[in-house]
């Protein structure tokens, strides 16, 4: 899949209306992401995604992971698309499962070790209002994860 063809999955959606919001929201699900994996893991991550989507732009001179609950993150995405949260979460989910697919195995592998003891049974579940209770960090790995 190109980035290009990344755009068109998410101008799909009724609440997206043209390709540069389209890629503003792919940008701003991704920079979350990223701005809360750590340094090697953000790089690893990264590595596998189309150009456009550099440390540099997904993640700037941060150094330091923020630390954001998974009601953050959606609050976010829905303040800067001006979205209801269940769009915003249909809106994140959507980008994190096609940004697997740019994923080498073995980053996968690496990012479903990281998820704690039982987590990894929730693996096949996308990220919705209801799982706000989990940390970020794990509700965005099984959201990439599911198949």
């Amino acid at each position: 899949m190109e980035y290009k063809e990344m755009i068109a999955e998410i101008r799909k959606l009724d609440y997206i209306k043209d390709d540069a919001t389209a890629d503003a929201a792919i940008k701003a699900v991704l920079g979350i992401l990223v701005s809360n994996l750590d340094m090697q893991k953000a790089g690893e991550f990264l590595e596998d995604m189309p150009k456009p989507l550099t440390m540099e732009k997904m993640r700037g001179r941060r150094q330091r992971p923020l630390k954001i609950s998974t009601a953050e993150y959606v609050r976010e995405v829905s303040e800067q698309f001006n979205l209801p949260e269940a769009q915003s979460c249909e809106l994140v989910s959507k980008v994190l499962h096609m940004a697997k697919d740019f994923l080498d195995p073995e980053t996968v592998e690496d990012m479903e070790a990281s998820l704690p003891p039982g987590m990894e049974r929730d693996a096949g579940k996308s990220l919705d209002v209801g799982r706000f209770a989990k940390p970020l960090i794990y509700v965005i790995l099984t959201s990439i994860l599911r198949i």
